[in-house]
């Protein structure tokens, strides 16, 4: 079914009804300007999209009074047809493009800095391995996707223990932080003890 794009709600027309709130600042015919409430009491827009037939931010777009700054991550979540690469806010919401909506993933303007992790999470398929952050986030590639373990490139000195624990199959005695987590060999792989350096 096609929303309907408007900025005006009818309470009639609404899936559920909202709070007590909400409900008194419709007017005596059952209508809201969504647009005008949004700015004045804050945004509700996943109730909206959730609950209701309406479009206000593909309304919002048309009219050019739409907020990519502070709302992007909206668009990607509730209605990514109206998606813009170009206006939309990477810098803060590049995490929820890689959970709701990879198909608009972009990655020249993905913040790879402080996002990486929601690639390895939820579309494994489009990481990059020269621009994954492995020292931030090592971690995910293997809790999410241990297929694109790189030895070189894996952050050994913070995140050994998950090699040990999850992906033995990928352990490196010469590169293992041994004395940070020699625990977790003896608790989870005892039979790699073998390799411990003498010095440890």
């Amino acid at each position: 079914m096609e929303r309907i794009k408007t900025n005006i709600i009818q309470l009639e027309k609404l899936y559920k009804e909202p709070c007590n709130e909400w409900m008194q600042r419709f007017d005596e015919d059952g209508k809201l300007d969504a647009h005008e409430a949004f700015k004045k009491y804050g945004e509700q827009y996943e109730w909206l999209y959730n609950n209701s037939p309406y479009d206000l931010i593909g309304w919002q777009i048309e009219h050019d009074c739409f907020d990519w700054e502070q709302d992007s991550y909206y668009v990607a979540k509730c209605c990514p047809e109206h998606f813009n690469k170009d206006k939309y806010n990477w810098l803060k919401y590049s995490n929820v493009v890689a959970q709701y909506c990879p198909q608009h993933f972009d990655s020249d303007k993905y913040n790879w800095e402080n996002a990486s992790w929601a690639v390895a999470k939820y579309c494994s398929s489009y990481l990059d391995k020269e621009k994954y952050n492995w020292k931030k986030y090592s971690l995910a590639i293997i809790k999410f996707c241990p297929q694109h373990f790189d030895p070189y490139r894996f952050n050994w000195e913070e995140d050994s223990w998950a090699i040990a624990k999850f992906c033995p199959e990928y352990f490196d005695k010469e590169k293992y932080n041994w004395k940070k987590y020699l625990w977790i060999v003896e608790q989870y792989r005892p039979k790699l003890l073998k390799f411990k350096p003498k010095n440890v």
